[in-house]
């Protein structure tokens, strides 16, 4: 194994060990301790990765991001090309989040949006990404206004998940998601 190849599978360690401590014990208790011990390494190991706990936060969130962007791309390239591609995707990705580690996925999500409450400039690396991904599907063939509806509807959805605010019934949910991919039809 190259320096480099052992950096990187350091610098996973501790991103899964900080990803365990928020998990477990939630982000309140994140600690640059907690999560050297965590990842069995000495802090000074793990600074030398992160220089500080917001460097790590940072970085999850970075993780995070390349995850949804993962998920983005392979629903994108299985949708027929013409207007509402990006649209389309965005509607099918958020009906693949299922199972066992989207439910971790979206637990540390929220965990990380509690803790940039209080320091903003730690959902950087998600501003840029939202920009992006809205960037697409604006410029996506829909009729003006559409992207965006259907955006904040299927964020909303995610939001009360991942708040446990509201679960609508699985036939709601249904009708939502069609009347969605109706209005991802709707060409200029």
């Amino acid at each position: 194994m190259t320096k480099e190849q052992r950096a990187q599978a350091s610098r996973e360690k501790i991103l899964a060990a900080a990803e365990s401590v928020i998990l477990e014990k939630g982000v309140a208790n994140l600690t640059l301790d907690a999560v050297a011990a965590s990842a069995g390494v000495s802090k000074g190991g793990l600074l030398y990765h992160f220089a500080s706990k917001e460097a790590l936060i940072v970085a999850l969130v970075e993780k995070i991001v390349a995850s949804i962007e993962v998920d983005l791309q392979r629903a994108y390239d299985a949708e027929p090309e013409g207007p509402g591609r990006a649209v389309r995707a965005m509607i099918a990705e958020s009906q693949c989040r299922t199972g066992d580690a989207l439910a971790e996925r979206e637990r540390l999500g929220a965990a990380l949006l509690g803790a940039a409450g209080s320091n903003p400039e730690l959902l950087a690396p998600l501003r840029h990404a939202f920009s992006e991904w809205m960037s697409k599907i604006d410029e996506d063939g829909l009729a003006p206004g559409v992207p965006l509806v259907i955006a904040a509807a299927l964020d909303g959805l995610t939001f009360w998940n991942l708040f446990g605010l509201y679960s609508p019934s699985p036939g709601s949910l249904r009708d939502a998601i069609a009347v969605l991919q109706k209005l991802a039809s709707t060409t200029k």
